[in-house]
């Protein structure tokens, strides 16, 4: 069932991009559609559209935050927190976090606050990542 068309960017073929209309259609079972406001690449909100989600894999955005600067934290954060989360580790487990960056200063806090004694090691030159990785429980 076809409900329309959207817009999207598509690589062809490497480095080169392309705008296209593709048709929307409506979801699977067990899925959503969902507008794209913002994606998690560098606060970016040039890339907007609409997408097919599973309806277990969302997660709410107060409205007083704006989608470019939840984005990235949505993102990195979804990633970081599940590898912990699925992980075989448990509360009082040793997590070892390595490169304190994009997704390694979530990591930190992340298993911080989920009761792991955190090692982070790192080439720290950043302030927000030596801060960051000074809160692990060792960091070098």
């Amino acid at each position: 069932m076809s409900t329309g068309t959207y817009r999207a960017i598509q690589v062809s073929k490497p480095g080169k991009f392309e705008l296209v209309d593709r048709a929307m259609t409506a979801p699977p079972a067990g899925k959503v559609r969902i507008r794209v406001e913002a994606c998690g690449v560098c606060h970016t909100d040039s890339i907007t559209g609409v997408m097919i989600a599973d309806e277990h894999g969302l997660a709410a955005i107060p409205d007083e935050s704006a989608a470019a600067d939840a984005a990235p934290l949505v993102c990195a954060g979804v990633t970081t927190f599940n590898a912990l989360r699925n992980s075989p580790a448990r509360p009082g487990d040793l997590a070892a976090v390595q490169g304190v960056g994009g997704l390694g200063h979530l990591g930190v806090q992340f298993a911080r606050r989920m009761g792991f004694r955190v090692a982070a090691q790192s080439y720290l030159t950043c302030p927000l990542a030596r801060s960051t990785a000074a809160t692990a429980s060792r960091w070098t």
